[in-house]
Formats: structure tokens, C-alpha cells, sequence
């Protein structure tokens, strides 16, 4: 998405919308709105260390899980 029809075309696609009716069928006010209260997936993998599976660490894999 490095331009305005970049944005529009992945817009499309993920709605599996026209070009036609995300630019004659929807409101743009509607459409801003609802990509504003989209929800947000981030992914945090530098704050979590990998966990080795063994016999001797499963109470700290329960207590990893438990947290998230």
C-alpha cells in the first residue's frame, strides 16, 4: 500500500468489494469509520523469549501461557 490505489485495491480485496461500488456504492465517512474501529493485531515477538519443551520446565510453559 505505497499509494492511493494500492490502498484502494487492498481495501477491496479484503472486503471483496468493487472498485465500482468502494468508489460509487459507500460512503466515504462510513468507510473511514470503519477502518478506523478495525481491530488492531500486533504482534510482540521481541518482548517473548522461545520456551524449550523438557520434562523439567513445564510448570514455567503453564505460567508462559497463563500470562498472555
Amino acid at each position: 500500500m505505497k499509494s492511493p490505489a494500492g490502498r484502494r485495491g487492498s481495501i477491496c480485496a479484503h472486503f471483496g468489494w468493487t472498485y465500482e461500488y468502494l468508489t460509487h456504492g459507500i460512503s466515504y465517512p462510513l468507510l473511514t469509520r470503519m477502518l478506523i474501529d478495525a481491530p488492531d493485531y500486533s504482534n510482540d515477538d521481541d518482548k517473548t523469549e522461545p520456551i524449550a519443551l523438557d520434562g523439567n520446565n513445564i510448570e514455567n510453559l503453564v505460567n508462559a501461557i497463563n500470562n498472555q
